[in-house]
C-alpha cells in the first residue's frame, strides 16, 4: 500500500484517505465472479481468437494479482486449460 501511495504522490496526486478492503470482498465480489465468467466463456473462446486472447490476458492478470488463503485453488483453476 505504501508504494502505491508514494507512486500517486510522485505523479502529483494527493491521497485524501485510504482503506484496505477485507480479503473476502476481493474473493466474493471480484475474483470468484471473474473465474465464473472465464469458465462460462471457455468453450466460446475456442472459436474466437480475440476472446481467447482476452481471457488468457485476464487469467494471467488474476493469477498474478490474487492473494489470500484461497490462492492455490484459484491459481490452479485459472491455470487449467
Amino acid at each position: 500500500m505504501t508504494e502505491n501511495l508514494k507512486a500517486a504522490e510522485q505523479l502529483g496526486y494527493a491521497c485524501l484517505d485510504h482503506f484496505t478492503l477485507p480479503e473476502h470482498c476481493w474473493w466474493d465480489k471480484y475474483y470468484n465472479p471473474w473465474l465464473h465468467q472465464i469458465e462460462k466463456l471457455k468453450d466460446e473462446a475456442e472459436h474466437d481468437d480475440f476472446l481467447q486472447m482476452a481471457l488468457t490476458t485476464k487469467r494471467k492478470n488474476l493469477i498474478f494479482n490474487s492473494s489470500g488463503p484461497q490462492i492455490d485453488k484459484f491459481r490452479s483453476a485459472l491455470s487449467d486449460d
